[in-house]
């Protein structure tokens, strides 16, 4: 009697699994040790090789050609023999047509009367990892034409620059000797006039001055003269009379330093410059060091300041824009970016970007 309703648990057993194998809309096959030959194939297993259950059955995945790289799957096969079990395993598989799918196989080694057997379930991911790639690739061509853009923007930045410094300086530094000359050759009794002379003197110094100011802030000569170091001092310096703000400039390695300056040292110039403007608009700070160094073929950029210190919310709001352009020109290069902050330790800015 015993035996009886063991016999019929076993059978109700193999039919409630017989009926899930068959009805799982994921591809699942059983494969018999230690020939590997297919046992047994549900519909959608089928369906997705599009292969007949009578050409599947009694033949191994070789005499199918199913596996793009039958090495791996081979390794891969000896692995789940030896664990009794596999998760999300990558392989690429060919249809009956030519087809090329990607799955993820997910196996488990099992025994059914005194015999073993490999489990086999498929994942077809193959419209997803199509997306992956195009979003991949329309992410890549999106940052070469950032690139490209930065790159022009860059030499439209120098030319203005250098237009507004040579044409524009000189015309006024022209119209101040002029007003020096006129002041000079005044009658010494007309002190209304002298004054007027002289205000309008201090106004073309102060044009001037303003003048420097816009150059310099579009493109530093300093920049393409003396390369990316003395650019910094510069900026640095503006920076602290501007801001009120304690600055400290650290060169670990100087044997990186170009004496001119290319796109990836603009790109760092740049992101130094906006990261600075964060400071000064967020951080609250009294002194702010910039640390310029190298390790492992990376020019390595590092701001810290003794601020309040950002918090989650401001790294990814409406209002970090700055912080995703610094990413975002880091990114062009092939660098990456990282941010921490803290009240105790204030703000801390990391950026890397490959050298070579």
């Amino acid at each position: 009697m015993h035996m009886k309703n063991r016999q019929i648990r076993s059978k109700d057993t193999l039919e409630k699994f017989n009926q899930l194998f068959e009805s799982n809309p994921a591809p699942m096959a059983l494969s018999s040790l230690p020939d590997r030959k297919f046992t047994e194939v549900n519909s959608a297993f089928s369906r997705t090789l599009e292969y007949s259950r009578e050409e599947i059955i009694g033949r191994t995945s070789a005499e199918l050609n199913l596996f793009i790289e039958p090495d791996r799957h081979q390794h891969i096969a000896e692995v789940l023999q030896e664990t009794g079990s596999i998760q999300e395993i990558e392989l690429q598989v060919r249809t009956k047509t030519g087809k090329i799918l990607r799955g993820l196989f997910s196996g488990r080694l099992i025994e059914s009367q005194g015999k073993q057997f490999f489990l086999t379930v498929m994942i077809d991911i193959t419209a997803r990892k199509a997306a992956e790639e195009a979003l991949s690739a329309s992410r890549e061509e999106l940052r070469r034409l950032t690139r490209y853009l930065e790159s022009v923007r860059e030499e439209e930045r120098k030319s203005v620059s250098r237009e507004i410094h040579d044409s524009l300086g000189q015309a006024l530094t022209a119209i101040k000797f002029e007003l020096a000359y006129i002041k000079k050759h005044m009658p010494a009794r007309n002190a209304e006039l002298i004054q007027r002379a002289d205000n309008a003197l201090q106004m073309t110094d102060d044009i001037i001055q303003s003048v420097k100011r816009i150059s310099s802030d579009l493109r530093p000569e300093s920049l393409d003269d003396l390369g990316l170091e003395s650019a910094m001092l510069w900026y640095l310096e503006d920076f602290r009379e501007r801001m009120g703000i304690e600055t400290e400039l650290i060169i670990e390695a100087p044997d990186i330093e170009p004496m001119t300056c290319d796109e990836k040292c603009t790109a760092l110039f740049r992101i130094f410059q906006e990261a600075l403007t964060n400071v000064a608009k967020h951080s609250w700070a009294g002194s702010v060091s910039v640390r310029l160094t190298a390790e492992a073929q990376k020019i390595v950029l590092i701001v810290s300041d003794d601020g309040i210190g950002i918090t989650a919310e401001e790294m990814s709001g409406t209002s970090a824009m700055g912080l995703l352009g610094i990413r975002e020109r880091a990114q062009i290069y092939g660098g990456e970016m990282q941010i921490t902050g803290s009240p105790e330790n204030g703000t801390r800015l990391v950026v890397k970007i490959p050298y070579y």
